[in-house]
């Protein structure tokens, strides 16, 4: 008979003690009233009691950074920058663009009610793994994730979109950022480009305008082979694919690169940008130059997934 009650007892300590935590996040936050670090008050404390001194958590990124947290530099559209740390396993504390803290996600390895979700592993901005195991997750945010990302250069946090309407595109979204050179961008774009050597998928041109199809069958490593002349590789834009949200890469290309997906074509330099997903999968690209192609003269065309 003990040993039944054992899980059921891990389970209620368990939910006790992430409850006192919770508790512990928004009780600043009442007295302080709002969503930015300014109105969080003027400390973040984690705690099952709040008569105890419990976890301190840095307001902003370089407070953060100072007491060993480590910054991802990419951001996951909705949810922010994970930074983590090696003595933190169960605690990921979010950031936004402005540097200051946006919330925190709790893990926990026993089944937990909802509002927590049971997942197979967690990944951040740009598909960085960050928990590699099945268990409960539960966010708490302190201020609109949707404007997480965004940059503090940038006007405003839009909802329209890019004017994508392919058969991949269901819903955009547009956080609107200046892009910033990042190596982590550099990085993944490199990643996503040997991926591509031995990806199977084939990719079909389309003219936005229209939506008509210019041509189908480019192979992934045609793609793979444009990517990897890109120089000045930033982060830019996100939107969201089939309902998940893909992070945005951009950069740069020759114009002689254009015939390493249209042979015949010729254009003037490329401007390519990209959507990928948590797994460094790419879902969209589209190109923006004068491109010339079977006697027609185009400013855009897209390619995605057939």
């Amino acid at each position: 008979m003990n040993h039944l009650l054992k899980p059921k007892v891990l389970i209620l300590l368990t939910a006790i003690f992430c409850i006192g935590i919770i508790l512990g996040i928004f009780i600043p936050m009442l007295i302080g009233g709002g969503g930015s670090s300014a109105s969080v008050g003027d400390r973040l404390i984690l705690t099952g009691n709040p008569q105890n001194a419990g976890l301190n958590i840095p307001l902003t990124t370089v407070d953060a950074t100072t007491a060993g947290w480590i910054d991802p530099i990419l951001c996951a559209p909705g949810r922010g920058r994970y930074f983590t740390k090696d003595d933190s396993s169960n605690l990921i504390v979010l950031y936004n663009n402005y540097e200051n803290v946006a919330g925190v996600y709790i893990r926990s390895d026993v089944e937990m009610p909802e509002p927590w979700k049971k997942i197979d592993s967690l990944k951040g901005g740009g598909g960085i793994e960050l928990i590699d195991k099945e268990h409960w997750g539960l966010y708490t945010f302190f201020s609109d994730p949707i404007e997480a990302c965004q940059r503090p250069d940038s006007d405003t946090v839009g909802t329209g979109g890019t004017g994508y309407s392919g058969g991949h595109a269901v819903r955009d979204y547009q956080p609107t950022p200046t892009p910033t050179v990042t190596l982590g961008a550099t990085v993944i774009i490199t990643q996503i480009s040997t991926a591509l050597s031995s990806d199977s998928r084939t990719f079909s041109v389309i003219n936005p305008a229209d939506q008509t199809n210019i041509t189908t069958g480019i192979k992934s490593s045609q793609i793979g082979e444009l990517l990897s002349s890109l120089t000045n590789t930033q982060e830019g834009t996100s939107q969201w694919i089939d309902n998940i949200s893909h992070i945005g890469l951009t950069g740069d290309a020759e114009a002689a690169n254009i015939t390493t997906i249209l042979t015949s074509a010729k254009s003037d330099n490329l401007k390519v940008s990209l959507w990928i997903n948590d797994d460094n999968q790419i879902n969209l690209i589209e190109i923006t130059a004068s491109i010339t192609h079977d006697g027609k003269e185009f400013s855009k065309l897209t390619l995605s997934p057939e």
